[in-house]
């Protein structure tokens, strides 16, 4: 076993979501992790905290706007905060202030940057303009991305993002989480019609 103290790894996400928590529990075998989330514990999705993880997690506890099917986070603040001791920022969005002043501070502090990135171009509401164009200027800056399918990768590239700044893996969402959860959660149907 090394002497060698582990790296500090920051990952910064809106919401627990539990399908991540065996990737998180997996990591933490190899490195400090932290994961801290940008809305607060009671969410909307009725998501649980992590209980009983070997690696520690935080909700900054912002509000949102909900703007249809899209949760809209304004705040970045405590973002120069987040960054203190950290060896390696793992940011799982672009699109909230949040994630944006934590990817420029980690640039600025020569803290690598990590985007993972799930979308893909057909995915995307703003293919054009000052949006598309931003999402691009943001995109500029991570060192790596992870990504979870060959069209995510593609949508990457035709971006302008460098194939060899690419990682891409297979979808990593435990689908058994969620075979388990519908079948807590599924509403009972109806025998249809009784008559007397």
């Amino acid at each position: 076993m090394s002497d060698e103290p582990k790296k500090r790894v920051l990952w910064l996400t809106n919401l627990p979501a539990p399908y991540r928590f065996p990737i998180w529990d997996r990591m933490s075998e190899s490195v400090d992790l932290t994961v801290v989330f940008l809305l607060k514990q009671k969410n909307w999705r009725n998501w649980p905290a992590p209980e009983n993880k070997n690696w520690k997690h935080k909700f900054l506890s912002f509000n949102s706007i909900k703007m249809k099917e899209f949760d809209f986070i304004p705040s970045f603040r405590n973002a120069k905060k987040l960054l203190n001791q950290v060896d390696v920022a793992i940011i799982g969005g672009w699109e909230a202030p949040m994630f944006i002043r934590t990817i420029l501070l980690a640039k600025s502090k020569g803290i690598p940057i990590i985007q993972f990135y799930e979308s893909f171009q057909e995915s995307h509401r703003f293919k054009y303009g000052p949006i598309a164009w931003f999402r691009e200027l943001i995109f500029s800056k991570p060192d790596k991305f992870i990504t979870i399918s060959k069209k995510s990768e593609l949508s990457l590239v035709n971006m302008g993002v460098a194939k060899d700044r690419i990682v891409t893996l297979f979808n990593p969402v435990d689908v058994g989480w969620f075979h388990k959860f519908a079948q807590g959660h599924r509403a009972i149907q109806s025998h249809g019609h009784q008559y007397i």
